[in-house]
């Protein structure tokens, strides 16, 4: 117990500087305009503070409770969540948070604040005394507020979202829930058992998923343009790549129908667009789909998807050589810098960089 006690007075250590650093580099790298980084900037500073005043308190020795449901921890952890929770509502809807919407966000931990005031929380040594006392209303009110943690993961899936002004696909959002629920399962662990080594590997997990949601922001997060509203008003691609072989002769229905919603539809333009969805659009299967595009030499869906990102990307770069990289990548659909970047290499040769200062108008 005493080798537990020191890994985790260790790891609130490191995690206190770690996290308060990742809230000054968010907050020193703000985007103007777009205040989901302030947010996290914000979430990180709260959650660093906390472990930070954990920290202080065991140095000067003051004494740290073993019991399990501790009413103050429960109380901290479900702000914890909420706070965690306005930065991905933020980069889903930009705009959509309001006092309103905090507070509806926020009444899980209000009720529970208020019960803690007004209600004496009897204390619960070891798991077994809780089982013992499960029917008492300080006992089961604590588990029913503890077993909210995880179905809370799954209010991003709440947030209403059009792909056109948010730079959370469905990927991104499904990777930071299952984030958050792995946050939550240990919580709930640490939580149950008072565990020491239980809750060492919770604040660790705290830890690594702040630096994995700052490289995220930092570096691959595209943010949504500040004239967003325009990305319907730009013309279609006219392809200026160069035409990959056809290894089909032969008229394929479903290819010209494919290559005809393309042209007329822009559907690469979303984010969100999945084989299995464009095979229903055009009334196919994704297996049919998935060969047709191959037999006219792409490597796979996604590719062919991308070429017409990139293709459409240096349409607009030959009308004007002086646009934002990043707005544009967003414009045709990308919401990934490493994604856009690799696929404009892949496909041109070059960085986007390079290419705009190649073209006549940039010399």
């Amino acid at each position: 117990m005493g080798i537990a006690k020191d890994i985790l007075d260790l790891v609130l250590c490191l995690t206190a500087f770690g996290t308060l650093l990742c809230a000054l580099l968010l907050y020193m790298r703000r985007d103007f305009g777009d205040r989901s980084r302030l947010l996290l900037a914000w979430c990180f500073a709260f959650c660093g503070t906390v472990v930070a005043i954990r920290v202080m308190t065991v140095s000067i020795g003051w004494p740290v409770s073993d019991e399990v449901l501790l009413p103050s921890d429960l109380d901290s952890g479900l702000l914890t969540l909420i706070v965690f929770f306005l930065y991905p509502i933020e980069v889903i809807h930009p705009g959509w948070l309001n006092i309103r919407r905090i507070v509806v966000i926020s009444l899980p931990w209000i009720v529970f604040s208020l019960l803690w005031i007004l209600i004496p929380f009897r204390p619960l040594a070891s798991f077994s005394e809780m089982v013992a006392h499960a029917g008492d209303f300080n006992v089961w009110i604590r588990l029913v507020f503890l077993s909210m943690f995880i179905p809370m993961c799954f209010v991003l899936y709440s947030i209403p979202r059009n792909w056109t002004g948010s730079s959370a696909d469905n990927r991104w959002i499904r990777l930071y829930t299952v984030g958050t629920q792995g946050i939550a399962v240990l919580y709930l662990l640490s939580m149950l058992t008072g565990n020491a080594f239980v809750n060492a590997l919770h604040i660790a997990y705290c830890m690594g998923f702040c630096l994995v949601v700052t490289y995220q922001e930092v570096f691959l997060r595209l943010r949504v343009p500040l004239d967003v509203q325009d990305i319907a008003q730009v013309a279609p691609a006219c392809s200026v790549l160069p035409a990959e072989e056809s290894y089909v002769s032969e008229q394929n229905p479903l290819w010209e129908a494919l290559m005809r919603v393309m042209d007329e539809k822009e559907l690469w333009r979303n984010p969100d667009l999945t084989l299995e969805a464009l095979a229903a659009h055009l009334k196919s299967n994704r297996t049919t789909l998935a060969q047709t595009i191959r037999q006219h030499g792409y490597e796979d869906y996604r590719h062919f998807i991308n070429r017409r990102r990139i293709d459409e990307f240096l349409k607009i770069a030959r009308t004007d050589s002086r646009i934002s990289i990043q707005d544009t990548f967003f414009r045709v659909g990308f919401r990934s810098k490493i994604t856009a970047l690799r696929y404009f290499r892949e496909y041109t040769g070059s960085t986007p960089s390079e290419y705009l200062r190649s073209l006549p108008e940039a010399k």
